[in-house]
């Protein structure tokens, strides 16, 4: 029997499992035919417009859209990009820059075009090999997946899961107030 996406990612938050769950299931790897082409956003961040590409399409094979929104709609490489400007992730800085550059040059040297250019089975080829490949690239595929699981179901005021629809995808309603939103007092006014 197969498990529709929806059930997938419900069980993936509610049970906890995380990025290793998702990633060795494989379970969010369908796509939808049209392209999915993200731009490099107009404010800098931490990645180069090159390394964004690179990203953007990462994120994407991590979670793809197919009859819901993927990482690209749900504005998941922005938020990986603002997060990794911050201080809290300083510790991975060095490490995303280097393996961003090394992953699209493995996409280049196995398939002569950039890893953002590759055909989606062709993606999934190149992250599936550094997944069981070298530790530091394993290490650098679970990073990025965890960023780009808070980047789906983070809260959007920090910029990724446009407009709440990656809650939508496991059923959860927000309480109030949310970060950034003034608290509204409940009852009467005087």
């Amino acid at each position: 029997m197969r498990v529709s996406r929806r059930r997938f990612c419900q069980d993936l938050v509610y049970v906890g499992f995380g990025s290793y769950l998702a990633f060795a299931t494989g379970a969010c790897r369908r796509r939808r035919p049209d392209d999915v082409s993200p731009s490099p956003p107009d404010e800098p961040g931490f990645c180069t417009p090159a390394e964004y590409l690179t990203l953007a399409a990462a994120c994407e094979r991590l979670f793809p859209r197919d009859d819901d929104p993927g990482a690209v709609d749900l504005n998941v490489p922005r938020y990986v990009d603002r997060q990794l400007v911050s201080d809290d992730f300083s510790g991975w800085q060095e490490s995303f820059r280097v393996h961003l550059v090394d992953l699209d040059a493995d996409a280049q040297s196995h398939h002569q075009r950039p890893f953002a250019q590759l055909k989606p089975e062709e993606q999934d080829a190149v992250i599936e090999g550094w997944a069981s490949g070298p530790r530091e690239r394993q290490s650098f595929m679970r990073r990025l997946m965890h960023l780009t699981l808070e980047g789906v179901f983070g809260d959007p005021s920090y910029g990724g899961n446009r407009d709440g629809k990656g809650w939508a995808l496991v059923g959860f309603e927000p309480s109030e107030p949310r970060p950034g939103e003034p608290h509204r007092m409940v009852g009467k006014s005087t």
